[in-house]
């Protein structure tokens, strides 16, 4: 403090101290060499301005040049709980240095809060249409008088105090402010009021720890404007779901090998991690054994996923249904040869009704019928697995390898050569759980067209 800075806070003291001296000067005279004493202290030792307009033309000096260690001198705090702290000290500088608008603003409620203290008509050029008790009231950085009786009015830059609402939409959410945390949610409470603190630039963030993922969100918060209310901070946690579908509702379905529930008790699934660890796949028991679909990794593209069983999903299963092919395969060229559509027992009844009217149709003109069964193809990786009423249908894509001939009575010739046929059929079976055993019940030769019959589940047969 300078000396005509104390020169001035004497003479205030004087004029402001005088009257209350003579009215209790038997009481004082005694002491007046102690109170003498304090008051030079008092004076000497405040940090308070006597000239508010000036020491916010310091105030501004200091922000306009970044000098924290100033700015952090001339702050002073109205709660106990906040402590001046250099790091938001130097993100108010920064900001300022940053914003010009912001700084223009911060300088214009200074500057009017100073002129009214100070009396100054000044205070026409910056007040901004504001009330006396809203400009008194403005900013993040004050202007704050100081009271002391007897003692001259000083004046500082106070703080204000602001809070932060943290919301989020879950239970057991860890919310931190500054990587620190601070609150952990439960049902009935999912928000929470942090401070109070100083203006700044504060991180908040929320995670949580969910069976199949690990969700975190952040976001900045920038205290400078309104202190009358919490500014809020909504850090809901919202993960990736993905869609469980299924030609049968009642299928379990399991991840990463553990039962999770039915099908129909999930419209979604999640939140999951999208980086290939989670593994999905379902289980169905059928009449004929358990049923499984195959295993899906859920990665950053995947949205839904279909687990209909596999009704014929390993080796064990594929034996019976690769034999009940080969079998009709071999028994349609006998019974052709034949002449006698009692040889097949692969067929449903619609099927053999087919191919017994046909036969009849070779014994009633006179045809006859001469070749052999080569081998199949059949993919179980196309495989689609529905229920129609109260029965289960299988279809998938077979490849009939046969070398056969038709002829009719005046056509017959045994030097003819057989033709090579190579026939790829959609196949239908369904299982009939009363005679517990699947039949063919149907051929559609349009859609195997153009199919290609080399995947990883496609089973060759060849006859000998």
């Amino acid at each position: 403090m300078n000396i005509e800075k104390a020169k001035a806070l004497l003479f205030q003291t004087k004029e402001k101290a005088t009257p209350f001296i003579s009215k209790n000067k038997k009481v004082l005279y005694p002491l007046g060499g102690l109170l003498a004493i304090i008051v030079i202290l008092l004076i000497f030792g405040s940090d308070g301005h006597s000239d508010p307009q000036r020491m916010v033309r310091e105030f501004e000096m200091a922000l306009a040049k970044g000098d924290v260690e100033t700015v952090m001198d001339m702050v002073v705090s109205d709660d106990d709980k906040i402590e001046i702290n250099r790091e938001q000290i130097q993100q108010f500088v920064d900001y300022t240095q940053e914003h010009d608008q912001f700084y223009s603003g911060i300088s214009q409620i200074l500057n009017a809060q100073a002129a009214y203290y100070a009396d100054s008509e000044d205070i026409m050029h910056f007040r901004n249409g504001m009330t006396s008790k809203e400009l008194l009231k403005a900013g993040p950085y004050y202007v704050k008088k100081n009271e002391i009786p007897i003692l001259p009015d000083s004046y500082s830059i106070g703080v204000r105090s602001y809070h932060i609402k943290l919301k989020t939409n879950s239970p057991e959410v860890n919310l931190k402010v500054a990587g620190k945390e601070v609150f952990k949610t439960k049902e009935g409470k999912l928000s929470y009021t942090y401070g109070p603190v100083m203006p700044g630039i504060y991180q908040v963030s929320a995670d949580k720890k969910f069976e199949y993922a690990q969700l975190s969100t952040e976001n900045e918060v920038i205290l400078f404007g309104d202190y009358n209310k919490p500014e809020t901070s909504n850090l809901n946690l919202n993960g990736e779901m993905v869609t469980i579908s299924s030609q049968f509702t009642d299928e379990t379905f399991y991840v990463n090998g553990k039962k999770v529930g039915k099908v129909s008790e999930y419209k979604e699934f999640g939140p999951v991690t999208k980086d290939g660890s989670i593994k999905i796949y379902g289980e169905m028991k059928c009449p004929w054994g358990t049923c499984k679909s195959p295993t899906k990794t859920i990665d950053e593209d995947t949205k839904d996923i279909d687990i209909t069983p596999h009704p014929f999903s390993d080796k064990k299963s594929q034996k019976p249904i690769t034999k009940l092919i080969n079998d009709y395969t071999k028994q349609w060229i006998e019974a052709r040869k034949t002449r006698n559509a009692n040889i097949i027992t692969t067929l449903a009844d619609d099927e053999l009704n087919d191919e017994i009217k046909h036969i009849d149709y070779m014994k009633e003109f006179e045809r006859t019928f001469k070749g052999s069964a080569i081998g199949t193809r059949i993919d179980y990786g196309t495989v689609e697995l529905t229920k129609e009423g109260d029965r289960y249908q299988v279809k998938l894509l077979v490849e009939f390898h046969s070398k056969y001939e038709e002829y009719s009575k005046y056509s017959h010739d045994d030097d003819d050569p057989l033709v090579e046929h190579i026939n790829k059929k959609q196949v239908t079976l369904t299982y009939f759980d009363e005679k517990k055993k699947w039949l063919i019940s149907g051929f559609d030769s349009s859609y195997g067209y153009g199919k290609e019959m080399n995947g990883k589940m496609v089973v060759k047969s060849k006859f000998k």
